[in-house]
């Protein structure tokens, strides 16, 4: 297991079926009911990443959700990203771009993706002085995590295999306790009521004061604006020393008809491109890197129109 924390769920029988793939990949964003960013980039073009999302929505979660990137590949690439042998999901943690879980369509990719975010989740809570990953103190308790590690049975890291790895162990339990059926580990029995009830209360406990979408750094990035045949616009502003979220709408106000095109360009990266026509707003809500020289570019090469644009940005940690 590499030391990136990359958590891989292995096992050839569970590759799921191929799908159409894009060619470079596309970001789509979508948001909790505590208007939290959950941020998807997916290589297959008809994956269902709503239902996706609303598996994140339904789990239990604090803010961590806004560092975590939900990757969609085809099942042909999952190995090659995660760089393990047999894996048919992973998280991983460290590396240039972030936290990412990688998952591929298929009938058992929303039960993968609830444990692969109980490995994200749980390096982002503490249990005392263990190393991470490392659970929660009341399912550690409730476990006997303790005891199974000095006899062997269960092992802090993969020296013993995946299925003796505590990581593991508490990934599959936040699974079952967010509604994923079936049960991946052998050799070790499913949670009982008791253990789902301390896992519940940590999380509960732990995530209390993390709740509710980021207040701090909010700042109102707000423009009108016209353009005539063949116009430009661009509004230039830079991030901050950390990543931030930026959510907000661009619409036309007049004229328009055949489109005016918006882009949202970071450091090079373009991170949004739409067309806006009229009754038919653009969601700009991306995330952003941090210290980047951002812009928003307005375009039209037709009938001229008026637009409005009003986001807001926020820092996420």
């Amino acid at each position: 297991m590499k030391l990136l924390w990359l958590s891989a769920v292995c096992g050839a029988a569970l590759l799921p079926a191929l799908a159409a793939s894009t060619a470079n990949g596309a970001d789509r964003t979508f948001r909790d009911s505590e208007g939290r960013a959950i941020q998807f980039r997916t290589h297959v073009g008809d994956a269902p990443l709503g239902r996706y999302a609303q598996v994140l929505r339904n789990a239990i979660h604090g803010d961590e959700i806004e560092r975590l990137t939900i990757e969609v590949v085809r099942p042909r690439d999952v190995e090659r990203v995660c760089a393990t042998r047999g894996a048919v999901a992973c998280h991983i943690h460290g590396g240039t771009r972030g936290p990412r879980i990688i998952i591929a369509p298929g009938p058992r990719a929303e039960r993968l993706l609830l444990h692969e975010y109980g490995h994200h989740l749980d390096i982002h809570l503490g249990n005392g002085a263990r190393p991470e990953p490392n659970g929660t103190p009341r399912w550690w308790r409730a476990r006997g995590v303790t005891a199974n590690v000095r006899s062997g049975r269960l092992n802090r890291g993969y020296s013993a295999g995946w299925h003796a790895a505590v990581p593991e162990l508490f990934a599959e339990d936040f699974a079952r306790l967010n509604g994923g059926s079936g049960w991946l580990i052998r050799g070790v029995e499913p949670p009982t009521r008791s253990v789902l009830r301390a896992l519940r209360r940590d999380l509960k406990a732990a995530l209390r004061t993390r709740t509710g979408a980021p207040r701090t750094g909010r700042r109102v990035l707000a423009q009108r604006g016209f353009l005539t045949r063949g116009d430009r616009n661009v509004i230039l502003f830079r991030t901050g020393p950390t990543p931030e979220l930026i959510w907000g709408k661009v619409r036309l106000t007049r004229g328009g008809a055949s489109g005016v095109r918006v882009r949202l360009i970071c450091d090079g990266r373009r991170l949004r491109d739409a067309t806006i026509r009229p009754g038919r707003p653009a969601d700009v809500a991306r995330r952003l890197p941090a210290d980047a020289r951002c812009r928003i570019v307005f375009e039209n090469d037709r009938v001229p129109a008026a637009y409005a644009l009003t986001t807001r940005r926020a820092r996420l940690y």
